[in-house]
């Protein structure tokens, strides 16, 4: 079970997960596109709380995640 799929969960709590583990923070930015509507609101609300509070941590790890996909999507042209 993922922890953004806890409802009540503590954004704060979970925008510390993700910018302790990398995999978490992939986790969050794919939640915002979930069908699950807790997954989603707790992936915006960590994320929204790590572009207020950690900006430049952030936009590293996103860079990264772009980056990583650019890659993979070049790989299949």
């Amino acid at each position: 079970m993922s922890v953004f799929e806890k409802k009540g969960a503590n954004p704060e709590t979970l925008a510390q997960l993700a910018l302790k583990d990398e995999k978490v923070l992939q986790e969050a930015l794919d939640g915002v596109l979930s069908k699950k509507d807790v997954v989603r609101q707790n992936s915006f609300q960590a994320l929204n709380f790590l572009s207020e509070s950690s900006f430049c941590r952030v936009l590293g790890s996103l860079i990264r995640y772009v980056q990583r996909d650019i890659t993979v999507l070049g790989a299949h042209a």
